[in-house]
């Protein structure tokens, strides 16, 4: 992910964390994943590997809906954090997408 990711991108990156960690639990090969998804299995390493950007979120929630019956997005506000920047520290807001 970019350094400063948007809530788009963080969004894209957790619907791929959420089905590579389904892979790992339900201990899927690749290609059954890509069956499974309906899928090939490149596009499904694209996944695997977080390649956010060959992704709209559309198509990842169509996938995931796939995997995960039945689907639920939740969208929440996260609490403020500070970073720190080289004159002080500055408050930000996050975006939490959870599935």
């Amino acid at each position: 992910m970019p350094e400063s990711p948007t809530a788009l991108e963080k969004a894209k990156y957790n619907i791929c964390q959420n089905i590579l960690r389904y892979q790992r639990e339900k201990k899927l090969s690749d290609e059954k994943l890509a069956q499974i998804i309906d899928l090939t299995k490149s596009e499904v390493e694209d996944i695997l590997f977080c390649r956010i950007d060959y992704f709209t979120l559309d198509r990842l929630v169509a996938y995931a809906s796939r995997l995960f019956e039945p689907l639920e997005i939740e969208v929440v506000q996260a609490k403020n954090k500070k970073i720190n920047i080289r004159n002080g520290s500055k408050a930000r807001k996050d975006l939490r997408v959870s599935l």
